[in-house]
């Protein structure tokens, strides 16, 4: 159950996501919804636990920070698969997908009487086998008092940005194109894309218009189960209250062989780029090498203002550009700290405002200092690897109608150098 059609104006899918987790850790109060049964514990509802598997660890590592739990009173997050100890008077939210293991661990929970009170939030539609078994086993132990709540939600998707998301389906293109791939399998996969899909479009209220390429089956098929899916979610939305049509997006689905350059290609922005040379996983820099020891950097999707500005920008321009937001950083904090000369009412409110400043610059610095660090080691990744020319020879491939000779020796004596 969502809170669909919020008044607020949309912030981006990752916002979007995050503010859907805010949410359960508020035990699913809503502005609009009723929330008598959660007033009437009071207290006990103070502090929480958060308990999420190995599939909702991605999304509890990308989107909750360790101020975010405090925020929200969770004093402990907890994976399920792990050994855990009896917790008494607290809510214990669990963040689960609807499958036979995490089902099982919840249940031997439940039965090991862990917690109190368990709020149990899917993140996609659970099947009514799985909700069956789960009746079946908690009348069984006559543990089913202790669940405040069962919900259902549709986050099963992976935000990349604010603007992008994945299905995090591994293999994805070779699964799609394999000529052996059985018609049964191969119509599970499609189904399981198109669910993945709905879920995104549905948790950030979106019902689109949508196109797709008649050439090809699979777009044919993801489109049908998408356009099924969306009937029968309008229609709940119908019967639950007077539904208002949205604005609607477009959604096109096309092959990912329309646009087959784009997997082969080296990328010359900076983010792509950071993926390309180092990787970037679940919004952390990993494969980086510091003078021979390990180390990553975390970028912030959401808040990082340089980083949000300079994704798309061509990695020669970031160096100039950090060592200019920098400067900037400097000037605002000896704007802070300059109190001399002032009346002691003015220093006493510039104080204030300097300490509210405070977490803001710091995050600020930290992340500057970061792609600092980057781009460093970037830069010796690319000088190594001549990666500049290569950008230039690809582009000059894709973009020309026939490749000259020099080009080709050019390649083929830079691979023999390799």
């Amino acid at each position: 159950m969502d809170d669909y059609f919020e008044e607020e104006k949309h912030q981006g899918i990752m916002r979007t996501q995050q503010k859907k987790l805010f949410q359960i850790l508020s035990l699913n109060q809503t502005r609009h919804g009723d929330n008598t049964r959660l007033e009437q514990y009071g207290r006990l509802f103070v502090w929480k636990v958060l308990v999420y598997d190995t599939h909702t660890k991605r999304l509890v590592n990308l989107l909750l920070k360790v101020g975010d739990m405090r925020s929200h009173n969770v004093s402990l997050f907890l994976s399920l698969e792990t050994k855990r100890d009896v917790i008494r008077n607290v809510a214990a939210v669990y963040l689960i997908k609807p499958c036979k293991e995490s089902i099982d661990h919840l249940i031997e929970d439940l039965n090991s009487k862990l917690y109190d009170y368990v709020f149990v939030n899917f993140i996609s539609p659970c099947p009514s086998s799985v909700l069956e078994n789960l009746a079946i086993e908690c009348g069984r132990y006559n543990n089913q008092n202790c669940i405040i709540q069962i919900y259902e939600h549709h986050l099963n998707y992976f935000t990349i940005t604010n603007d992008m998301f994945s299905l995090n389906f591994p293999d994805a293109y070779l699964s799609l194109h394999r000529k052996y791939e059985l018609k049964a399998g191969m119509d599970s996969y499609l189904e399981a894309v198109a669910e993945g899909i709905y879920m995104a479009m549905r948790s950030n209220s979106w019902i689109p218009y949508i196109l797709f390429d008649h050439k090809y089956e699979s777009c044919e098929k993801v489109s049908s189960k998408l356009c099924e899916l969306f009937a029968n979610f309008k229609k709940l939305e119908e019967e639950k209250y007077e539904f208002k049509e949205p604005s609607r997006p477009l959604l096109v689905l096309l092959d990912r062989n329309v646009d087959l350059h784009t997997m082969l290609h080296h990328p010359w922005k900076y983010v792509s780029l950071v993926h390309d040379v180092f990787g970037i996983d679940n919004g952390r820099v990993v494969g980086l090498q510091d003078k021979g020891k390990k180390v990553d950097y975390e970028l912030n999707f959401l808040d990082d203002q340089f980083l949000l500005s300079h994704i798309l920008a061509d990695y020669p321009e970031v160096a100039g550009d950090i060592s200019a937001e920098f400067n900037k950083w400097k000037h605002e904090y000896d704007s802070m700290t300059e109190n001399e000369g002032k009346e002691t009412k003015d220093v006493s409110s510039k104080l204030n405002e300097a300490l509210d400043q405070v977490p803001e610059m710091t995050e600020r610095k930290i992340a500057l200092e970061a792609h600092t660090n980057i781009t460093t080691l970037l830069y010796d990744q690319v000088k190594k690897r001549d990666y500049d020319r290569l950008n230039d020879l690809e582009t000059q491939i894709m973009t020309s109608t026939s490749i000259s000779s020099k080009v080709l020796l050019l390649l083929i004596h830079r691979f023999r150098e390799k």
